[in-house]
């Protein structure tokens, strides 16, 4: 590399550290987003400051401190490296990405991978004791900091319902792993329909924010692809991040700004949008799901009282 290509290279870097998330900054090469450690083998690591019970940290605990994290896997290739990393040193005990009775590190998801080899802690008693009666199976690593009788660096396995910090990483260049757990990618933008929590316009929005800060409601111009990516198999009618409002120059956006153009309004025995017709208050937009009635062409929209509770689509632009 070049003298100039490198000042370039890093005037890049220092402009994503001063002016974006960190989230925006994962494509940067040769780095990871500020307060994250490596990368090492391409991977970027990061110990919480916050504790949360095993099963929250998997769901979600990672994804909110970036776009695409997950609990951290320990393997051969990475062991070492851990082991010398500093944010580790003030930590007694940690949530990994395991189950104490899988053979592979973050399984059923695109950040699985094997277990190459175990650490399991053996004073006292063996490990894993795991229980799928108690729910003691996930698994704990041992801190630098941790007192008593346990290794440091060991495994243990733990109810999954006790609150720890906890170790996440992802992939830096890996669009697969781009998107959080439970996420599914599309087009750049990482989809999760909810289903089962039914909830008013605003509601939905802001609960698309709360799971990772940057999603929101989604922006859905082709029904048919998005539909052959992201399972919808359990939608009905959910709303979309449209209103039917449209601006001084007639134009419909999106909560984004971006234009909606084309529209794929539902046509029955009137025409919608009407919005109009029922006050102000019924210009939230939802999308005709593949479950709902068969005179509804799927994928078409309808704009409804937006204080109906109803399922919705969150996206995250990555």
């Amino acid at each position: 590399m070049s003298v100039t290509s490198g000042m370039v290279l890093l005037g890049v870097a220092l402009i994503c550290l001063q002016l974006s998330a960190p989230a925006d900054c994962h494509n940067q090469e040769g780095s990871c987003p500020d307060g994250w450690e490596g990368p090492h083998r391409d991977v970027c690591y990061k110990l919480s400051d916050t504790w949360l019970s095993w099963s929250d940290a998997n769901a979600i605990g990672c994804q909110n401190l970036t776009a695409g994290a997950h609990l951290a896997s320990i393997t051969y290739s990475n062991k070492a490296f851990l082991s010398k990393r500093h944010y580790l040193s003030n930590s007694d005990y940690f949530w990994v990405g395991l189950l104490s009775g899988d053979d592979k590190w973050n399984i059923g998801t695109p950040a699985e991978e094997e277990v190459d080899f175990t650490n399991w802690e053996t004073v006292q008693h063996q490990e894993p004791s795991g229980s799928s009666i108690t729910n003691d199976d996930c698994v704990l690593m041992v801190g630098p900091t941790a007192t008593g009788e346990f290794r440091k660096g060991a495994w243990l396995d733990r109810s999954c319902d006790y609150p720890f910090n906890f170790l996440c990483a992802f992939e830096r260049d890996d669009p697969s792993v781009a998107c959080p757990r439970y996420w599914y990618l599309y087009d750049n933008s990482c989809y999760m329909l909810h289903h089962q929590d039914w909830m008013t316009y605003t509601q939905a929005n802001d609960f698309c924010s709360s799971l990772v800060t940057t999603a929101s409601l989604a922006k859905v111009t082709n029904y048919e692809e998005l539909a052959a990516n992201v399972p919808l198999k359990d939608a009905d009618f959910f709303w979309i991040g449209l209103r039917s409002t449209p601006t001084v120059d007639g134009k419909l956006l999106w909560n984004n700004g971006d234009e909606a153009e084309p529209t794929n309004w539902l046509k029955l025995s009137y025409s919608e949008p009407d919005g109009d017709d029922f006050g102000p208050g019924n210009d939230c937009v939802m999308v005709n799901g593949l479950q709902a009635e068969e005179q509804y062409a799927a994928g078409q929209w309808g704009d409804y009282d937006c204080s109906y509770e109803s399922q919705f689509l969150c996206a995250l632009e990555i």
